[in-house]
């Protein structure tokens, strides 16, 4: 049983021997950027040796509820605990302005949740809203080694466990709540498969896996702000996009909204018949066993998280290194074009600038190191779940389909795995921790040259928050999490300590790394207009954007 933690534990004796490069761990004292705001540490967790590997922030508005500005879940043993932040300057409950100052509220926790099972460890916390009693209810959702989601009415008085959603073989090592049907969550499992669940009726809605599925443990899952594709990652190498609005899942999930229906036998005795009334018939769970896509061309390790970031995809591994990318499908075609393109100039006896140009595109169009061969190339050949219409062959679930790499960002230190970032909801900003204990912030579109805006040391001080009596650790940071404006950071740590940062000042520090460096290593682009993505330059590269594909 204790295989999973021994996996996700493997390396940290070598990380506990702190930072290689021996520097301050010090806030910044010259700008409230990063300023600690609190640490609070679950002594029960502690004490037993147990770690926090999830946290997240309630997405929605605290307006009128006590003096809290955010509430903030955290994850990890038999516990899930909400803890809240307050607004010093202002008691109105209000989301926070720019110049408020917050503290953690360490008095005690908001709420607790402890599963019956003292042998439950769970891995992931994630947040919804439907209505429970004619009102809206906030939701917190958990998930762990047992493979079971649990759904924890957090405004019934008490810690009320609205539903326990069964289905996955093995531990459940992510889940996402659907960002336009709060009814709809996704999860990652160790059983190789990724499912889609209505946490409003119970029912697993979707399979994703088989035949063009992860062939090892599924690490996260994402879904697109929009709701049509869910990515997912894990340890086979692989990263897959899968098409949540395909006939046979689209049919299912509008299925799902309502009860199911139940049936009686005819020619029956009535009790046999009220028997078999109350017996509800189940549900036709779509199964989808070929991704849009698939490569492993950006990984050549264990892809623990990948997240959407607008159109492209943001995923880590274990080789110190965030990649934002996009699927590629027509690379080939385009350097067939290019190589045709040369010859031709080059009978012309064209200027050689032309070739210092075209090479410029060469780090953009690339394989990455842990590019595959040709010769591991597959293709699937047929359609689960009916979809007579689709076609019956999916060139794009090729094992190493291309791929257009975009940035690069260097993360020190992020050489074990199971360790999340986390993407601020304007998708402006990076946060990712590492195995010394620190959490680096990046832009989104940075340039390739371009440094962290801030690398936080992550502190721990006992139960309290107290900075003062706080001292730098060099555990593993498991998760981040922003707040739903951006003004918070939230990291979770295997000392089992979650430390909070304020970030509400670094809107004019993200301003001026703008201007130093420009949008991704070039001009800024036009204020609601398309950014460049032009790849005859050294210098223009696509930002971040919702609308840049």
């Amino acid at each position: 049983p204790n295989e999973t933690m021994k996996k996700k534990r493997r390396a940290e004796s070598s990380s506990a021997a702190g930072s290689a490069d021996g520097s301050s761990f010090a806030p910044s004292s010259t700008t409230n950027f990063g300023r600690l705001v609190g640490t609070i540490r679950d002594e029960f967790l502690a004490a037993s040796k147990q770690a926090l590997f999830g946290v997240a922030f309630w997405p929605c508005d605290v307006s009128g509820d006590d003096d809290a500005a955010y509430y903030l879940a955290t994850a990890g043993g038999p516990r899930a605990t909400v803890y809240a932040a307050v607004d010093s300057t202002n008691h109105n409950g209000a989301m926070a302005s720019s110049s408020a100052s917050f503290r953690l509220d360490d008095t005690e926790p908001r709420q607790t949740y402890v599963d019956d099972d003292e042998t439950e460890e769970l891995f992931c916390v994630a947040w919804t809203k439907l209505e429970r009693r004619g009102a809206p209810a906030p939701l917190l959702l958990v998930a762990g080694r047992h493979g079971v989601i649990k759904v924890v009415d957090c405004a019934a008085g008490e810690e009320l466990v609205d539903a326990a959603l069964q289905g996955h073989g093995n531990a459940i090592n992510d889940l996402r709540a659907h960002p336009v049907d709060p009814a709809l969550v996704a999860t990652a499992s160790r059983d190789e498969s990724v499912r889609l669940w209505n946490v409003a009726t119970g029912v697993c809605v979707a399979v994703f896996a088989g035949d063009g599925g992860h062939r090892d443990e599924v690490l996260s899952v994402d879904i697109h702000c929009l709701g049509r594709l869910a990515c997912s990652s894990g340890m086979d190498n692989t990263v897959k996009l899968w098409r949540l609005d395909a006939p046979d899942v689209d049919a299912a999930v509008r299925a799902s909204r309502t009860p199911r229906p139940r049936h009686a036998s005819s020619g029956a005795d009535d009790a046999s018949a009220l028997t078999t009334a109350a017996a509800p018939r189940p549900f036709p769970t779509a199964f989808e066993q070929f991704p849009e896509f698939s490569t492993a061309e950006v990984h050549s390790n264990y892809v623990d998280c990948a997240r959407f970031a607008g159109n492209l995809v943001v995923s880590k591994s274990t080789a110190n290194k965030i990649v934002l990318w996009t699927p590629d499908p027509h690379r080939d075609d385009r350097l067939l074009a290019y190589h045709h393109q040369s010859e031709s100039l080059s009978s012309r006896r064209e200027p050689r600038f032309f070739y210092e140009a075209s090479a410029a595109v060469g780090p953009l169009l690339r394989r990455s190191a842990g590019g595959g061969r040709d010769d591991d190339r597959e293709e699937a050949s047929g359609v689960a779940g009916g979809g007579g219409d689709r076609p019956t062959t999916k060139p794009s679930t090729v094992k190493n389909a291309p791929v257009l790499v975009l940035v690069d960002l260097d993360l020190p230190r992020a050489d074990i795995w199971f360790m999340k970032f986390a993407l601020d909801p304007c998708q402006e900003l990076l946060a990712a921790g590492g195995a010394d204990g620190r959490c680096s912030v990046f832009r989104v579109d940075a340039a390739p040259d371009e440094p962290p805006l801030l690398r936080l040391p992550l502190l721990t001080g006992g139960g309290k928050s107290s900075v003062a009596a706080a001292s730098a650790h060099t555990n593993p940071v498991r998760q981040c999490a922003f707040s739903p404006d951006s003004m918070l950071l939230a990291c979770c740590c295997d000392d089992a300590s979650v430390s909070v940062f304020d970030l509400s000042a670094g809107r004019d520090a993200l301003a001026a790394r703008q201007a130093r460096y420009g949008t991704a290593g070039g001009d800024a682009a036009p204020s609601g207009g398309r950014a460049s993505s032009t790849t005859t330059t050294t210098t223009k590269r696509p930002r971040a954007t919702a609308d840049a594909s």
